[in-house]
């Protein structure tokens, strides 16, 4: 997760307050990070099947706090829809209205969704919400993330509209124009902004640095913290800034009984 990711997970976890966090893919910690960062009395079930970080992301950042259980690797993965939430909400160990579900596992979230709200979970976000066509994995591409979702005109997408209450992209900070210098071929999977996009189908950026003076300096400002080069012509530098991926939130509706049991038959 990088900095557009990042501080919009950060955002959301402000607003929202959330007494419990459920992120479902940890790989290196990032997210970890920045969701304690935001809520330092939250309790975070962090959930990956792996022991260590994938893709050379190094050592995986581990909260000492004592406020975050973690099932992740060979020994104490349990998937998502394989937890006994029903056990731990009557146990009163989560409040599923009061409960942050952060999706990044790259699988398919209509799945996912159906168990959420299942157990009444309401506030949700999805960090790979891919772009028609686009993926890292086949799970990504199947045509069950959100924005892959809402192109289409299907039964489960009504199924789907209908749960919710609102659904937010977080839009880039900065514009992709900003990557000019960068000889990054346009990624394949998706996920990181080009140069060359129009990008009809995103938010506006938050700070217009190719346009606007005070933006740039904010811009100059924030890559001199990260310790990044501003003209993006290094890959780690372009990645940093320019990865993306449409990051989502959704409000679901509190659930009716009858559509309860309706939910728990699939």
């Amino acid at each position: 997760i990088r900095i557009n990711h990042a501080y919009a997970l950060w955002l959301t976890v402000r607003q929202v307050q959330p007494t419990t966090i459920i992120e479902s893919g940890v790989n290196a910690g990032q997210s970890t990070y920045f969701m304690r960062n935001a809520s330092a009395t939250a309790k975070i079930i962090a959930i990956d099947p792996a022991d260590e970080p994938i893709c050379n992301q190094g050592k995986r950042w581990i909260d000492e706090s004592g406020n975050t259980e973690y099932l992740t690797g060979k020994i104490n993965f349990k998937d998502i829809q394989a937890v006994n939430w029903k056990a731990r909400i009557e146990a009163k160990e989560i409040d599923p209205s009061t409960t942050l579900v952060f999706l990044d596992d790259h699988l398919n979230v209509f799945k996912r969704f159906s168990t959420l709200m299942k157990f009444g979970f309401r506030h949700v976000m999805l960090e790979d919400n891919y772009k028609a066509r686009e993926g890292a994995t086949k799970g990504d591409k199947a045509g069950f993330t959100m924005k892959q979702m809402f192109k289409r005109q299907d039964a489960d997408t009504e199924f789907l509209f209908h749960q919710l209450i609102s659904y937010a992209e977080f839009p880039p900070l900065f514009p992709p124009i900003l990557a000019k210098a960068s000889k990054e071929p346009r990624k394949q999977a998706g996920g990181f902004l080009h140069a060359s996009d129009r990008n009809q189908d995103i938010p506006a950026p938050v700070f217009r640095a190719d346009t606007d003076p005070q933006d740039k300096q904010i811009y100059e400002k924030l890559c001199s913290r990260l310790g990044i080069n501003s003209t993006l012509e290094d890959k780690d530098s372009y990645m940093q800034v320019m990865n993306y991926n449409q990051i989502c939130y959704l409000e679901l509706r509190p659930m009716a009984p009858t559509l309860a049991d309706q939910i728990k038959r699939i």
